[in-house]
């Protein structure tokens, strides 16, 4: 059993601390980094679930301004979702509307919080500006590193999720009658 060097697979390691263990001399002892540290992985397994969690809280939050910011379109634009109606067109079109616009408005969100979130990641990446107490948390700096791929999963889940989510708010729009919404303004 060989172990690459610089592996960060921590799903190995104790099958490889016990091969190593096993090959000592008998007045030789070995430990993995995980017994004799324990409470570090306990610490960064509490990190994931908070990242877990903040995530969803930030996914709730930006799915509730979606859909409010998606109403506030269609009310806004009650007249001339009457008048594209009169004139013809079905509801589908007009729905179709709303969510190209409501999905541009995510994609221009994506980019700005990309830009700020990789711009702080990799300022912290490369000069660790937000330094840590290291007696509660075992560094000094917080470390950063980036995934492209959990990047670009993270932002086509925001774009998929956004736009599932707002198909609901935007059939208000087939519930508008043309004459009563011409008649509004």
């Amino acid at each position: 059993m060989a172990l690459r060097s610089g592996s960060n697979d921590f799903q190995n390691l104790q099958p490889i601390a016990d091969h190593i263990y096993a090959n000592l001399e008998l007045k030789l002892r070995s430990r993995s980094v995980m017994e004799s540290t324990p409470e570090i992985f306990t610490w960064l397994s509490l990190l994931d679930v908070n990242t877990k969690v903040l995530l969803i809280l930030m996914m709730i939050v930006g799915v509730i301004n979606m859909i409010t910011a998606l109403i506030m379109m269609i009310l806004e634009r009650t007249t001339m979702i009457g008048m594209l109606k009169a004139l013809g067109i079905s509801n589908i079109s007009v729905m179709k509307i709303f969510l190209y616009n409501a999905v541009y408005l995510v994609g221009i969100g994506l980019v700005l919080g990309n830009i700020l979130g990789l711009g702080l990641g990799y300022l912290q990446q490369y000069t660790q500006v937000f330094k840590l107490d290291q007696t509660n948390y075992y560094l000094s700096y917080v470390p950063i590193q980036i995934h492209f791929t959990d990047v670009l999963l993270l932002n086509v889940a925001t774009v998929v999720i956004c736009f599932l989510v707002l198909i609901i708010p935007s059939m208000l729009v087939s519930t508008i009658s043309p004459l009563k919404a011409i008649r509004f303004k």
